[in-house]
């Protein structure tokens, strides 16, 4: 479940940052971080439903610059963020530095 501190969203300990269509999900700070982008959503009872979502493995540059390492699709925001979390986790692993 996702918790609110320090004015930020957090799911299971880390930020969920959106900015637009944009969702950054990670600390800005990390070598890694996940992007997931909302490509396609729909209206269903006054609520905006993602349909079909970007998500890309980053390695963190600096100054919001990345260089991808990992890409997918997925249809629904929950499977987007449990396949971001679980690429950053193993990144973050694999490469504590």
């Amino acid at each position: 479940m996702a918790k609110k501190k320090d004015n930020y969203l957090y799911y299971k300990e880390k930020p969920l940052i959106r900015v637009g269509d944009m969702i950054y999900y990670g600390n800005l700070t990390d070598k890694y971080i996940s992007v997931i982008q909302i490509l396609d959503s729909k209206e269903e009872k006054g609520l905006h439903i993602s349909t079909r979502l970007s998500i890309k493995l980053n390695q963190n540059k600096g100054d919001l610059k990345f260089k991808p390492i990992k890409k997918a699709e997925r249809d629904s925001i929950y499977t987007a963020i449990d396949l971001a979390e679980y690429w950053l986790n193993e990144a973050l692993e694999m490469d504590p530095a």
